[in-house]
Order: C-alpha cells, then sequence, then structure tokens
C-alpha cells in the first residue's frame, strides 16, 4: 500500500503555507518581486526608462510604496535608470536591489 499521495499533500500544504505553516506575507511578496524583475527585466527596462508602465506599476506595488509616493517613486526611477540599468551585466538582483534603494530614499 502506497502513502505517496499523503506525503505529497503534506508536503504541498507545508511549502505553500496551507497546513499552518504560514509564509509571512512579506517573504511571498519578495520572492514574487524577485521572480517578476527576473522574468521582465527588458520590458521593465522600458518602463523605468519613460517613468510609467503596467510593469514598473507592478513593481511599485509589489514594493508596497504608499499611492501618494508613486508617481515621485517612478519620476526617480527615470531619473535614475543609468543606475538601475548600469550594465550590460546587470542581474534582476542588481534591478530590485536598487529600486529598493530608491524606494527607501
Amino acid at each position: 500500500r502506497s502513502t505517496n499521495g499523503t506525503f505529497g499533500n503534506q508536503t504541498f500544504a507545508i511549502s505553500s503555507g496551507t497546513l499552518g505553516a504560514e509564509q509571512p506575507s512579506t517573504l511571498v511578496r519578495t520572492e514574487t518581486l524577485k521572480i517578476f524583475v527576473a522574468n521582465n527585466m527588458d520590458t521593465l527596462a522600458q518602463d523605468i526608462a519613460v517613468g510609467e508602465g503596467e510593469y514598473l506599476s507592478t513593481v511599485v506595488e509589489l514594493l508596497d510604496i504608499p499611492a501618494e509616493n508613486q508617481a515621485s517613486f517612478c519620476q526617480r526611477a527615470r531619473e535614475n535608470f543609468a543606475t538601475i540599468y548600469g550594465s550590460e551585466k546587470v542581474t534582476h538582483l542588481d534591478v530590485l536591489s536598487a529600486l529598493r534603494d530608491l524606494s527607501q530614499s
């Protein structure tokens, strides 16, 4: 008799936070942000270059920037494009770090 199904469901429940192993929302948000930036580097760069766009808006939301600060953040991101995307070898973690720094300044 196999117990694979039982253990599989428990593993899923633990890793997804449905079995009393809730992950803090900030951890989930951080991972979501990393994945989003990694998967959308080029399009996000285009949005940052003009200071607006769907991908930049998503990053703003995931960074949890208050509504009253969002427009100024997008403007500062545009003004700091060369710093955010500083080289051809920039990684998603570099971009994310620069955006986090900008959101806290």
